[in-house]
């Protein structure tokens, strides 16, 4: 069990740290393309799916069984971090926001579909 908190920790951390370096990527674009708010919707999206592509992937990887749903229950817990951290961050009110369910879907689809793809141990 504490094996399996750590790998998930761990595969936490990677996902967020991919998640920057897309961003970062993203960012450079818009800024030297002068991209729109269509371009900007769009990185965040790719972000989100290259990141719980991975995190299903590892994960998948780590538990050898089981890894579509290992990889659904990584990319939802990537959307809950990332949701509980724009809540506190930006004091939000959720019921103004509609794409949430949409983001949780894109989260946890590409993290089973990353699950699906990975190599056993």
């Amino acid at each position: 069990m504490k094996e399996n908190i750590k790998n998930i920790s761990v595969i936490l951390g990677i996902m967020l740290i991919s998640s920057v370096i897309v961003l970062l990527l993203l960012t450079i674009c818009i800024w030297k393309m002068d991209g729109g708010a269509n371009f900007l919707s769009a990185g965040v999206i790719a972000a989100y799916i290259i990141s719980s592509l991975i995190g299903g992937c590892l994960i998948g990887k780590a538990m050898g069984s089981q890894k579509f749903l290992w990889g659904l229950f990584i990319g939802f817990l990537y959307f809950m971090f990332l949701l509980l951290l724009g809540i506190a961050m930006m004091h939000i009110d959720l019921k103004q926001h509609t794409q949430i369910i949409g983001s949780a879907f894109i989260c946890s689809i590409s993290g089973m579909v990353g699950g699906m793809f990975s190599k056993g141990k």
